[in-house]
């Protein structure tokens, strides 16, 4: 089950990463770029071929030309726990057509309608169907606003929309939200809305907007991305591009983090917290890379006697948090679904009831969604 988890995070991190470097891009590609195993960026180097800042006489593994001048990228995540999803088990109560609703040019008094359409999945949502007088009043309205092509406009207790019913007899709510509108659809029991950027029908529930992806894995929406459920949480991930410092400093001989097996120690340095990765395994010890900035501690997992790859595991001072391997690069997802602290999220306020589908009983609202917070 974590195996087709830690695939679907990956597949959900490339285009992050890719959008964030693109030296990511080209390694993907085979095209070039920071290569693996060896570092994203080289300080300046001296006449001599020693790395500036270095300790004398020590140079890197690699020559200057095997390195590429693009900053590393690091994955910043961070774990946050989200409500337990209503799984759909049932396909028929997934939206999956194409349909769409034609947006109106003017409002009921002729004015031009000059808000742009949502394109983010709308948070606004919560403040919608947590106003009970509103879900009471188009739980009435969808049994008598039913002529097909007709917009029917509503200003209901410091809520305006407009109810469109199509010829296909499904009941669409355009809402306003500041600049902006979006159009929703009631379906089965579930409020869904067309992510244009991601070309795929989400669903309301406990707050937050769901996908029902393939394989059966769901995957929720937090910081604009969509990420795969796990047990209560999910890992949120930031890319960003971190410009190593001119000079590097000289391994200590004591303090920092050393691995298991003595191969790897890492030293943070400067009010910046640089953190930097060195090979140990010889007589002086080698600097390898530039590991990211802000970074309070490391940690080093893995390696050794316990017959798992070496990780480095390195929290910065925001409270996120990122996974390298053995020489640095970075990793999309720790080892452990539990290697990092969990932190809630600061999810919307839990729906109330949302209006019952046309034909059902009055009163009808959606189970109280449960939570493993």
């Amino acid at each position: 089950m974590f195996h087709r988890f830690l695939r679907a995070a990956l597949v959900a991190a490339a285009p992050l990463m890719a959008a964030a470097s693109p030296a990511f891009a080209k390694e993907k590609e085979g095209g070039g770029g920071w290569r693996r195993g060896h570092g994203s960026r080289a300080p300046v180097q001296a006449a001599s071929g020693a790395a500036v800042g270095a300790a004398p006489g020590q140079r890197f593994a690699e020559p200057e030309r095997r390195r590429s001048a693009e900053a590393p990228v690091v994955m910043k995540m961070r774990r946050v726990r989200v409500p337990q999803p209503k799984v759909i088990s049932d396909p028929a109560q997934v939206v999956r057509d194409h349909r769409r609703v034609p947006s109106p040019r003017t409002d009921n008094a002729g004015a031009r309608i000059r808000q742009h359409e949502a394109v983010h999945p709308p948070s606004h949502h919560s403040v919608v169907i947590n106003n009970k007088a509103v879900v009471s009043n188009i739980a009435v309205q969808q049994r008598i606003e039913v002529a097909p092509g007709r917009y029917y406009w509503h200003h209901d207790h410091g809520v305006r929309y407009a109810h469109y019913y199509d010829r296909h007899r499904v009941h669409w709510y355009g809402f306003y939200h500041g600049p902006r509108f979006y159009w929703t659809r009631y379906h089965s029991g579930y409020w869904w809305w067309w992510d244009v950027r991601f070309s795929r029908w989400v669903y309301w529930w406990g707050g937050r907007w769901w996908w029902p992806g393939p394989a059966g894995v769901v995957y929720v929406y937090v910081d604009n991305s969509y990420y795969p459920y796990d047990g209560g949480v999910v890992t949120v991930k930031h890319p960003e591009v971190q410009a190593p410092p001119v000079e590097a400093p000289k391994a200590a001989a004591s303090g920092g983090w050393k691995s298991p097996d003595g191969r790897r120690s890492i030293q943070i340095a400067g009010s910046f917290g640089d953190a930097f990765l060195y090979d140990s395994s010889g007589a002086q010890p080698v600097l390898l890379k530039f590991i990211g900035r802000d970074i309070e501690k490391a940690r080093f997992t893995g390696g050794g006697a316990s017959g798992k790859p070496l990780q480095i595991l390195a929290e910065f001072k925001d409270g996120t948090f990122a996974v390298f391997d053995a020489d640095g690069n970075p990793l999309d997802a720790p080892a452990s679904p539990a290697a990092a602290e969990v932190t809630p999220s600061a999810a919307p306020p839990q729906p109330e009831s949302i209006p019952p589908p046309p034909g059902s009983a009055p009163g009808e609202t959606e189970p109280a969604p449960s939570s493993r917070d």
